[in-house]
């Protein structure tokens, strides 16, 4: 991953990369963004060539017999940023509340507003999504998220 690398190529090579280990189709498109859909997390149609100082947006799954393991990473082709270094360290700390919480005695609400008290505290509010987390297991077409998200 690099500038002038094709999110073609990328998306090829890491869905090959399942297939190669033995792994099967996800249940659902792995997704890809950069440039402006950098931030989108869906998938899109339409693929582009990433540029010298560019963020591209991971999110895949590996997968055997239908069971999935999905990963989400952020690449820069670039230098990182101060927003970038502000952004990753909200994402840290907001992920380990979510760990914290994550105990038999609280509720999927629970974590959630472990997330968004964190995304809150750190000047976030308006850019958290609505959800910060599923379960996973065994799964068809047309997801690989267990129901319910965190909500």
């Amino acid at each position: 991953i690099k500038q002038g690398g094709d999110e073609a190529l990328i998306l090829a090579a890491m869905q090959g990369a399942v297939f190669a280990g033995g792994g099967d189709y996800p249940a659902n498109e792995f997704i890809i963004g950069s440039g402006v859909d950098a931030l989108l997390c869906r998938y899109k149609a339409g693929r582009r060539k990433l540029t010298k100082n560019d963020q591209l947006t991971l999110e895949w799954a590996g997968v055997f017999h239908h069971y999935h393991a999905p990963m989400m990473r952020t690449v820069l082709t670039g230098k990182v940023s101060k927003r970038h270094q502000e952004l990753f360290d909200a994402a840290r700390a907001a992920l380990l509340a979510v760990e914290k919480a994550m105990t038999p005695a609280n509720t999927f609400g629970d974590v959630f507003d472990a997330h968004a008290r964190t995304m809150e505290s750190h000047g976030l509010t308006k850019h958290r999504l609505n959800a910060c987390g599923y379960s996973v297991g065994a799964r068809f077409t047309p997801s690989w998220m267990d129901m319910p998200m965190f909500y």
